[in-house]
């Protein structure tokens, strides 16, 4: 039995690992608390987030910086334990002196590892209404990990390391109120954070670097909402929303939406159509969108983008609550909770 250890550094986790304000604050001798998730399918994998300033003693850094560790345990056969042992060098497994199907079994661990710690950020960051960037790794931020006895590591030079843009975010959790069980559940279960919002990701992420790109990007992961929530519930429909011309986007919110055979519905009663506040908002974002792309117009300033990309993104929580993810109405904006009317008569 070895140990593998992948330890990456993310942006964007807005996730506070300090006990205040839910306890008392924390004093000298107290810890920043830490998110353990367990996994047993495929393979047993822990995957732990904590606050970066607890990383090897490094200085305090930004509350939205977090270390991601992976750990799995790995059966292997003694005489390639034996080989790994023999490549340790200065603490470090030297991979030249390793034949290149032990460095390929290695690897696929680390990639598994890898892979794993993607899936529970990507999920951690949807469940929790989080806006993580598109790509939560960082370059030169990471390392793999080795050791015989879960003690004493070894530094394995591997680590693909992902480098991404720091970017503004609107939400924020304490680690005492994730929801680890759910995050572990659908990540065995092969969840994926749906494609939309992984689109709007993007398109925040250039809010304040390229705000036509922002825009365009934007509105495609609200047609990318639109036709999965019409495909989803529809089935029979989904090559035809596909491969049609979409009508205009108000259309489809006021009139089409509300003959949907939707999952989950408002608990008080409210209408299924979104609030016409919304509704003016998102095809004001269409509208400019098209002006951008057909004729070269100026984007809207950074503030009134920001407004409609806000928009776009309650409307894709919509579209969860509608099929069928009720968690997701807690991440809708008060904004448009408030302007969304008890349905009347």
């Amino acid at each position: 039995m070895v140990h593998l250890k992948l330890e990456t550094e993310i942006r964007g986790l807005r996730c506070s690992f300090t006990a205040w304000p839910l306890r008392q604050p924390p004093g000298p001798a107290q810890k920043d608390e830490e998110l353990q998730f367990s996994y047993k399918s495929p393979t047993p994998v822990v995957v732990t987030f904590r606050s970066r300033e607890q990383h090897n003693g490094d200085r305090r850094a930004s509350p939205s910086n977090a270390v991601c560790t992976a750990i799995a345990s790995l059966d292997i056969k003694p005489d390639v334990k034996l080989e790994i042992g023999r490549a340790i060098d200065n603490e470090r497994v030297n991979i030249g002196k390793l034949n290149e199907d032990t460095i390929r079994l290695i690897d696929k661990q680390f990639t598994h590892l890898r892979a794993v710690s993607r899936s529970t950020v990507d999920i951690f960051n949807w469940t929790h209404g989080l806006d993580g960037p598109p790509d939560p790794f960082v370059r030169e931020r990471g390392q793999s990990l080795y050791s015989e006895d879960g003690e004493h590591w070894f530094q394995y030079s591997l680590a693909r390391k992902i480098t991404l843009l720091t970017e503004e975010a609107t939400h924020s959790i304490f680690a005492s109120n994730a929801q680890i069980e759910e995050v572990v559940r659908r990540v065995e279960a092969g969840a994926e954070e749906p494609l939309a919002r992984q689109v709007f990701r993007e398109a925040w992420e250039q809010i304040g670097v390229n705000p036509r790109s922002a825009l365009v990007i934007g509105v495609s992961a609200a047609e990318v909402a639109l036709r999965g929530l019409i495909g989803t519930l529809i089935p029979e429909a989904k090559w035809l929303v596909e491969e049609i011309q979409t009508p205009p986007v108000g259309k489809i919110l006021r009139k089409f939406l509300p003959t949907l055979p939707v999952k989950a519905k408002w608990l008080d009663g409210r209408s299924i159509t979104p609030p016409s506040k919304l509704v003016k908002l998102i095809e004001k974002a269409f509208e400019l969108r098209n002006d951008v792309v057909h004729v070269g117009a100026l984007p809207p300033s950074r503030r009134e983008l920001a407004i409609m990309l806000r928009a776009i993104s309650d409307l894709l929580w919509i579209c969860d609550i509608y099929s069928g993810e009720l968690w997701a109405e807690k991440h809708v904006s008060l904004e448009t909770k408030k302007n969304w009317q008890p349905k009347t008569s």
